[in-house]
This record gives structure tokens, C-alpha cells and sequence, in this order.
């Protein structure tokens, strides 16, 4: 039996628990919050949506059938249906345009300019923050601070649906409670990571959370998983010999090795897309020439 749970932060900052078992063979459904259960349905062996207030939101649970016929499980907050909150959120937001209007070119400029120069101290101070996705986006420094303290570990598992909008990932807590969440993607081309290679279906990341809000937390795409790393490595490897017929497999085996162990796994992305375009095997050519001695060494040409 399938078991599932989330934690949701209602608008005066109270936590509750949402749990949902599914069994596997009779496809029997209970949905709890909080110790309660709210909702029961059976022989559910298909897509699925079931609503629920909490407070006043509408919230919902998303049961969605995969190829293998193993069912994934989405907890949201329902913002669209016109719900009393919502109407409420949304006459709010109408307000703060108007009022937003009414500041004029001057304020926008201003904003703009503040905007830039906010921009330029970021990147000057912490570059390396494009390594890092943080969960909410508007984590505040307290926070932040906390994570790198008193934050625990784990993995989040990525699952990209082609064509979609959003990529979906999720982890675990040392507690067994799954957390999922989302980042924005273009649905025409694959999210490119900070390393150069592209976000794939299955791939993994270190994820670092606070172990009492685990809403909070940080992906470190400086950290992949052993498996997608081994990914790197076999896509690296099938890429030289597709693009190198005239070597034999030795030669691109080496050549993938050689770049892992003297540079890194991060270096086998200009492998991975040396066909893309011009300036990805421009930048292939100019790792082999950072490495030229020693792969004339290791990988003598054929």
C-alpha cells in the first residue's frame, strides 16, 4: 500500500499534515488531515483529483498514473476556482495594480535601477549561488542561515514530463515525510543546469532542509547522485564514439575518463553537447586543447 504525506502551512502559519494511503492490488483510497480522515473512494486504478478545504483553501490531491503504471501522488493549493478566498486574493491583487499604476515613469525607473544594481551585488558577492535552487524563492537570510546549521540532508529525485510547464521533484525527510515541490521550465527545450548539462527525467540532487519546515530548503546541483553522474559518464561516452566513428571505442572511453578524473564530472558536458552548435564545439575543442598532452599520453589517437 502506497503511503504519502505533506506538510501544509495554512495563512496564520499553523502546520498540518496530509496523508494519503492508496492500496496497490484493490486500489482502495483514504485521504487524512491531521490525524483525521476526510475522504474515502475505492477501486481507484486510474487519474484521480480529490478536493478539500483546509481552513479556507481549496486544496487538492492529484493522483496521476504513470507508463509503468505506478501512480504519483501532487498535493496543491487550488488559487483558480472561484472560491471566496480566491475572489478575496484576487480583488487584493487588482487593488495593488491600480495602486502600483499610480506611482508613474519616475518610481519605474527607479525600481528598474535599484533592480539592476541589486543584480550586479549579487553576482559579485556570491556567484556561486547559481548552483543553488532554493524552495520558497523568497527564503529570507534567517533561514538561509538555519539551513547551513542546523539543515539536513537528503535526495531530491526529478521527474520531467515532456512539453510541460513545470518539473516536478521530491524528497524525503529522516521522519519518512515526502515533500514535493516545482520550478518553471520552457516546455519547447530542456532546463539547462548551472554544470551545462540538462535537467533529465530521474535526475538526482543533494537537497538540504530544515528538518521542522522541510518546505524550506535548498537543491545543490553541485551534487548529484552517484547514478546521475554515471549518467554523465554513459551519455559523455555515447556522444564521442557517435561523433568520432573514425576512433575506436577505446580512444572515446579514454577520452571521457581522462576529462573525468583530471578535471571533473562538470567538464563532460561540452562532450555531452559538442553537436549542438557551433559555439558548444567550439567550447568541445577547447577542452581537448586544455587537455592535449595528457590525452596524446593516455589515448594515443588510432
Amino acid at each position: 500500500m502506497a503511503h504519502t504525506t505533506w506538510i501544509y502551512a495554512d495563512g496564520s502559519g499553523i502546520n498540518h499534515t496530509i496523508g494519503l494511503y492508496h492500496g496497490n492490488i484493490d486500489g482502495h483510497v483514504a485521504i487524512y488531515c491531521d490525524k483525521k480522515i476526510i475522504q474515502i473512494d475505492f477501486g481507484v486504478k486510474t487519474n484521480e483529483i480529490y478536493s478539500f478545504f483546509i481552513e479556507d483553501e481549496l486544496c487538492e490531491i492529484h493522483l496521476i498514473k504513470q507508463k509503468n503504471d505506478v501512480f504519483y501522488y501532487e498535493f496543491k493549493v487550488n488559487k483558480v476556482v472561484n472560491t471566496p478566498k480566491n475572489k478575496e486574493r484576487k480583488r487584493i491583487q487588482q487593488l495593488e495594480y491600480k495602486q502600483l499604476a499610480l506611482f508613474g515613469l519616475a518610481l519605474l525607473c527607479f525600481v528598474i535601477g535599484l533592480l539592476l544594481f541589486h543584480h550586479y551585488q549579487k553576482n559579485q558577492k556570491k556567484p556561486e549561488n547559481s548552483y543553488y535552487a532554493t524552495y520558497p524563492s523568497s527564503i529570507t537570510r534567517d533561514q538561509l542561515a538555519l539551513l547551513y546549521t542546523s539543515g539536513k540532508k537528503g535526495l531530491a529525485r526529478f521527474y520531467v514530463t515532456p512539453g510541460s510547464p513545470k518539473i516536478i521533484y521530491a524528497f524525503q525527510t529522516i521522519s519518512q515525510t515526502q515533500v514535493s515541490a516545482s520550478i518553471s521550465a520552457n516546455s519547447n527545450q530542456p532546463l539547462q543546469l548551472p554544470s551545462g548539462f540538462r535537467l533529465n527525467d530521474q535526475d538526482a540532487f543533494e537537497v538540504i532542509y530544515l528538518p521542522d519546515n522541510p518546505l524550506v530548503h535548498i537543491i545543490d546541483f553541485r551534487t548529484p547522485h552517484p547514478n546521475t553522474i554515471r549518467n554523465y559518464i554513459l551519455a559523455a561516452i555515447e556522444t564521442e564514439r557517435y561523433s568520432h566513428p573514425q576512433s575506436n571505442n577505446g580512444r572515446c572511453n579514454c577520452i571521457v575518463e581522462t576529462i573525468l578524473q583530471e578535471k571533473g564530472w562538470e567538464y563532460l558536458a561540452p562532450i555531452c553537447q559538442q553537436n549542438d552548435s557551433p559555439q558548444a564545439q567550439k567550447k568541445y575543442q577547447a577542452l581537448l586543447l586544455s587537455a592535449k598532452e595528457l590525452l596524446n599520453k593516455k589515448c594515443p589517437p588510432n
